[in-house]
């Protein structure tokens, strides 16, 4: 179970959505928008609420990316910056990308719809590096990236 738990906690806790539901150890409430439907009544609240931070910091990563796009159509350099938001966030994506793992393989086995889930929750945000920023990307990220952060 400590296993489990140390998998579960972020390293930037501090910064994590105001939310719902309360975290019996952070004190933190997530409001993760969840109702109770077919596919998510069988979830406990606190892993509602480690699913719901993991898509909120993947959604985080991608606003990232995407005004690194932005600057990157300003200054004319093609992929660093999306490259740089990448780099920076990479503890963030792995982290959530465990979280996500973690409740696919649990609540598979619980018989919970876990994709339904996630759908509900506004879905997991496609993070995949355009080749211009898989350019500026040392090989074991585009690896990591490539592969959800399973080692291959």
């Amino acid at each position: 179970m400590m296993q489990k738990e140390a998998a579960l906690r972020s390293p930037n806790a501090a910064h994590m959505p105001a939310t719902g539901l309360t975290g019996a150890r952070t004190g933190l409430r997530v409001d993760c928008g969840l109702k109770k439907s077919m596919a998510s009544e069988r979830i406990p609240a606190d892993i509602a609420q480690c699913v719901v931070i993991a898509l909120w910091l993947l959604r985080q990563v991608e606003a990232s990316v995407a005004r690194g796009a932005e600057l990157e159509k300003r200054s004319g350099v093609r992929g660093k910056y999306q490259a740089d938001a990448f780099m920076k966030n990479r503890d963030n994506i792995q982290y959530a990308w465990r979280i996500l793992a973690t409740f696919r393989k649990s609540g598979a086995h619980g018989g919970i719809e876990v994709e339904a889930v996630i759908r509900e929750l506004g879905g997991e945000p496609d993070l995949t590096p355009t080749p211009e920023a898989a350019a500026w990307l040392p090989p074991e990220i585009q690896r990591s990236m490539r592969s959800k952060g399973r080692c291959e």
